[in-house]
């Protein structure tokens, strides 16, 4: 009897509960921060045309204004992982914020430039005058300083004055510079009213540098959905471009931009896709390779003594993302 009572007891014990089966706990969602950039926009279309639902990845846009404000949040773990200037998350690096490149999102060729008043010819104009860029030993001022060096200027012979990008076209309106670094929706609307563009970011190939960089710890505990949103970044990019008008609307709306100044954003980068990815992750001391960048600024931070030691490239790249996608697409 007793046997009979284990046995039944132990069938039973195999049988399904209704209502005690193991729930799957969804996971938190992947917070990137972003700011106002034509260039990763195309993350918008990832979000809006429902790419990142589709790939299965759970993620959260964290919008700011500014780079400056995007990196504060970072800074302060407020958000996983961040779209930023190559330079920028150098540094940040270096100052022992942690941060790896999975994804180059463009290259700026027309995005950024450097825009004066009017009667302004060449960039030697600016010998004695007040410049404003956003941010010391940031992207802006690595930008303009080689952009004066190009032209026989030191910096020694301009003044510089800390302005927001998205605030040039007012400083110049109320005299407090003479030029200044900016981008869309700045930049077009500073053209429009008649001021000068000195240079452009195509005068600097391989300095400015868009990227989509992640903690180590998140790469670590969430590879699957690094991969995947990788995977949805890159097929917003080819429907942004075969959807242009729609895209563009939908990006310009999403950061608030009007869409003559998105449209113009957007023709100033190059969006690179999956097989420019893998070309450029790959260590090369061609000008304006990934490896060129990288030293080039390193140079300068050392230069002006705001780093002490050069650090190793392979440990600020993570190539893994991008090529694991790139074999895949190759077994297709």
């Amino acid at each position: 009897m007793k046997k009979c009572l284990w046995l039944f007891l132990a069938i039973l014990s195999l049988l399904p509960c209704p209502g005690c089966e193991k729930k799957s706990v969804p996971k938190q969602p992947v917070k990137i921060g972003i700011d106002i950039w034509a260039g990763y926009a195309y993350a918008f279309i990832a979000r809006e045309k429902g790419f990142f639902t589709k790939n299965g990845v759970n993620v959260e846009l964290v919008l700011r204004d500014t780079t400056l404000e995007t990196r504060k949040a970072y800074i302060n773990h407020e958000i996983d992982g961040i779209f930023g200037l190559f330079s920028d998350m150098l540094m940040q690096n270096s100052e022992g914020t942690p941060a790896r490149l999975v994804l180059v999102i463009d290259r700026s060729v027309k995005g950024d430039m450097l825009v004066g008043r009017p009667q302004f010819q060449t960039l030697r104009d600016l010998q004695g005058k007040t410049v404003g860029i956003e941010g010391i030993n940031t992207f802006s001022h690595i930008f303009v300083l080689k952009l004066l060096e190009n032209a026989g200027l030191q910096e020694s012979e301009v003044k510089f004055k800390n302005i927001n990008g998205r605030d040039v076209l007012t400083a110049l309106e109320e005299g407090q510079i003479d030029a200044g670094h900016t981008w869309d929706p700045v930049k077009t609307a500073a053209l429009n009213k008649g001021y000068r563009m000195l240079a452009h970011s195509g005068d600097l190939p391989g300095i400015l540098i868009d990227g989509l960089f992640f903690r180590p710890e998140v790469i670590k505990g969430r590879p699957d959905d690094i991969r995947l949103i990788i995977k949805s970044l890159l097929e917003a990019r080819a429907y942004a471009h075969a959807n242009w008008d729609e895209a563009i609307a939908l990006m310009a709306k999403a950061e608030g931009m009007p869409y003559e100044a998105m449209q113009n954003g957007v023709l100033g980068v190059k969006h690179l896709d999956l097989k420019d990815n893998v070309e450029v992750f790959r260590k090369s001391e061609d000008m304006g390779s990934l490896y060129w960048s990288f030293k080039t600024i390193v140079d300068f931070f050392i230069t002006r003594g705001q780093m002490t030691m050069a650090p190793k490239f392979a440990e600020f790249i993570e190539p893994q993302f991008v090529m694991r996608l790139w074999q895949e697409e190759a077994q297709k």
